[in-house]
């Protein structure tokens, strides 16, 4: 019997049979969650090797805004392999008899292309190396919108500033719902609170990075399925509205476990390519809504080690360019995604870490969002992200 195998089916009798599906769950490179739902028994086979599950072109480049359209990279057809990790095998919390496992994608037999493995392949040689790893939490915003599109505007609304107001009756209720989902999941949170008008947080416990960004899709999607129930949208698009605040998934990261020297040269490598990391961390048009006009700082230090938040721009402490230069803030971030686009293609480190095969996906597909965006107005940027975000 394979590993898997035993993985499955020592996970089955925890939870007394209850379970008819599993969601193999994968992230495509646009950031879209997508899904096939099998049968448990099915579940079994693929777990033991007797079945192998493929998939078509588009369930990986797909770009948001051409969707249905698929991004043609050539006259060849690909076919990927759904691969589940089966350490991520974890109960459903939004369904009973539902579980979910997060999955690789493998191509001609390859991983290369598969941003998961990708991932999984640097933090394995980062621990062999430096015998150490690090924790990521993550802080969820999101706003409420009824079936018409605009805010929820209950008697208890929503006032922001970490207020008790909106969180007193039917939206606490909610919430309750939300966390209670999230617990069974097994992703337990920090603390939830209003964020600005409109607008809640949820912030979960730090975990190690794979760990960490699975549970916060796995929230994102919790979050969304429980309020759909209650005829209401959560979104966590960017822009959700003209004229309304911004949404954003906030990074907290720790190296508490680091030796003082590491700790900083793993921090001093961070700013030193962080403009190219804002091409996947900031991956879409309307993602830097937040990081031009002031609203965020547009700056970041150049020294060595020393972190500086990005918000300094607008500190009161250092509030005129002389002063931010003396500092060091002398590096403009990224104000789009094409800036970020251009400065991965131009940084070597990166390109050597990423494999080429996946870049060559990755990068035309971002760069046809910039494209095709671009085009749009405002209203119609927001609604197309609204469906997916």
């Amino acid at each position: 019997m394979t590993s898997e195998k035993h993985t499955v089916e020592d996970f089955l009798p925890e939870h007394e049979g209850r379970f008819k599906y599993v969601r193999q769950y994968w992230v495509d490179y646009s950031g879209v969650l997508r899904a096939r739902f099998i049968p448990i028994d099915r579940c079994l086979r693929i777990a033991e090797g007797t079945e192998n599950y493929h998939l078509a072109q588009g369930s990986m480049i797909i770009p948001i805004s051409t969707a249905p359209k698929v991004l043609s990279l050539g006259d060849r057809h690909e076919t990927w392999e759904l691969v589940p990790d089966w350490s991520s095998l974890r109960p459903c919390g939004s369904n009973h008899d539902h579980a979910t496992v997060m999955c690789s994608l493998y191509e001609k037999g390859s991983s290369e292309k598969c941003p998961r493995k990708l991932l999984e392949g640097v933090l394995g040689e980062f621990r062999i190396s430096f015998n150490s790893t690090f924790l990521l939490g993550f802080e969820i915003q999101f706003m409420l919108l009824d079936p018409s599109g605009e805010v929820h505007k209950p008697m208890d609304r929503l006032n922001g500033s970490f207020r008790t107001a909106g969180l007193r009756t039917e939206m606490l209720d909610i919430m309750d719902e939300i966390l209670q989902a999230l617990r069974t999941s097994n992703i337990p949170i920090q603390h939830f609170n209003t964020g600005l008008a409109d607008q809640l947080k949820i912030s979960l416990i730090p975990e190690t990075p794979l760990e960490a960004i699975d549970s916060l899709i796995l929230a994102q999607v919790t979050i969304r399925t429980i309020c759909l129930r209650h005829n209401l949208r959560a979104t966590m698009a960017p822009k959700p509205l003209l004229n309304g605040p911004f949404n954003c998934v906030d990074l907290h990261l720790s190296t508490q476990s680091f030796h003082p020297e590491y700790a900083d040269n793993f921090l001093a490598g961070i700013l030193a390519h962080v403009r190219s990391l804002c091409a996947f961390g900031l991956a879409n048009f309307d993602s830097y809504v937040r990081a031009v006009n002031g609203y965020a700082g547009e700056s970041l230090v150049s020294g060595q080690t020393t972190v500086t938040s990005q918000r300094a721009r607008n500190s009161p402490d250092l509030p005129e360019t002389s002063q931010r230069t003396a500092h060091g803030l002398t590096v403009k971030m990224p104000g789009s995604l094409q800036e970020a686009l251009d400065h991965l293609k131009e940084d070597s480190v990166m390109r050597d870490i990423l494999s080429r095969n996946f870049l060559n996906c990755y990068t035309p597909l971002k760069e046809k969002e910039v494209e095709e965006f671009a085009k749009m107005t405002e209203e119609e940027r927001r609604l197309r992200f609204l469906k997916y975000f």
